[in-house]
């Protein structure tokens, strides 16, 4: 689908006039990433929240896809063990990552 098209299918799928975008991309050591939320708002030019969208891509090294993307359910789908790993271990402070658990 092309940035014009995704912006449609998330503007179609929501009632509300403001709303966020999220994309995903891997950082400078190819690590994935969830990026930051983009907001976008019905109240503007269609146009201008497609380049927004399309400065995203443009700018973010490494941009994988817009996670509303149908695309994107696939490599979810095809990934969800390592992400469902790196969550328990973030949950649980493993490896540095995480919040800090006391024993007490």
């Amino acid at each position: 689908m092309t940035t014009k098209e995704l912006y449609q299918l998330a503007k179609n799928a929501t009632d509300f006039t403001n709303f966020l975008l999220f994309y995903t991309y891997k950082n400078k050591d190819g690590v994935v990433q969830l990026g930051p939320s983009v907001p976008m708002s019905k109240e503007v030019e269609d146009d201008v929240n497609v380049s927004k969208m399309e400065k995203i891509e443009r700018d973010t090294e490494n941009f994988m896809f817009w996670n509303h993307d149908p695309k994107s359910s696939k490599w979810f789908e095809e990934n969800y063990k390592a992400i469902q790993e790196q969550f328990i271990k973030y949950i649980l402070g493993v490896n540095g990552f995480g919040p800090k658990i006391s024993k007490n």
